[in-house]
């Protein structure tokens, strides 16, 4: 009965610490609509000089990355700052982007 009780009380802990591990890890993520916000804004210029499926490369994995570092609040901010400010804060995404078309 002990053995059964320790069991179950390991596991409670587990799931708790993969729980909060979980939340920490999206703890810089931006909302899906915020996402798809920057996706529509990426690949209309994007398909102009890299092609549709290029583009889409590019956009998906530079988004992805952006929302990994950002929250939607934090990205509001960047984007008030003036443009060199805001594109030095994207550049981590745009060269891994440009150089790895199969990120994600």
């Amino acid at each position: 009965m002990i053995k059964i009780l320790a069991k179950i009380l390991l596991t409670i802990s587990i799931l708790w610490t993969l729980a909060f591990v979980f939340k920490m890890a999206n703890s810089h993520a931006m909302s899906e609509v915020y996402e798809k916000e920057i996706y529509s804004g990426c690949y209309p210029d994007s398909i102009k000089s890299l092609g549709a499926d290029r583009g889409k490369q590019y956009c998906t994995c530079t988004v992805k990355m952006l929302s990994k570092e950002y929250t939607d609040d934090e990205m509001d901010n960047l984007l008030q700052k003036d443009e060199e400010s805001y594109l030095e804060a994207f550049n981590f995404a745009t060269i891994h982007c440009n150089n790895n078309a199969n990120a994600f």
